[in-house]
């Protein structure tokens, strides 16, 4: 009986044990789809938001291991084409939760949430070029 207790319990401890419980943190690596941007405007306290619409619904971030590509889409012909596509290099740092966009000017940002489908960027930088940092933070879904 002893025996038969010993071998369930082992039994027990080895089919416990996984490797679920050290489960990848989500990566920003892959393609995103751009979602809506609010943009808090620190000078007035109002807040603008903006949803993708027409062809721009369709536009994409690629994150690779060092470079990210922006796809821009518009109409032409009734049709949705692809417009621009940028290609840059960055940095993204999964402590810190910053990414530097290194194009012309380099531009900073936090990755305020990263799941497997879903990340959120917050920037600061002048929009209304009143001389004060404005917030936009834009949604992103993951595409693949």
């Amino acid at each position: 009986m002893k025996k038969l207790f010993l071998s369930l319990a082992v039994f027990s401890a080895i089919v416990s044990c996984s490797d679920d419980d050290a489960a990848p943190e989500p990566t920003i690596i892959g393609t995103w789809k751009i979602g809506k941007s609010i943009t808090y405007q620190t000078s007035t306290n109002k807040t603008i938001t903006q949803e993708p619409n027409g062809c721009s619904v369709l536009n994409t971030m690629d994150f690779g291991e060092v470079d990210a590509r922006l796809v821009g889409y518009a109409a032409k012909d009734d049709k949705c084409v692809e417009d621009f596509a940028v290609t840059t290099k960055y940095t993204y740092n999964p402590q810190t939760k910053k990414m530097i966009l290194k194009d012309n000017v380099n531009i900073s940002s936090t990755v305020i949430q990263l799941t497997k489908t879903n990340m959120i960027i917050e920037e600061r930088m002048n929009i209304d070029m009143d001389g004060i940092d404005d917030i936009v933070t834009t949604y992103l879904t993951r595409v693949k």
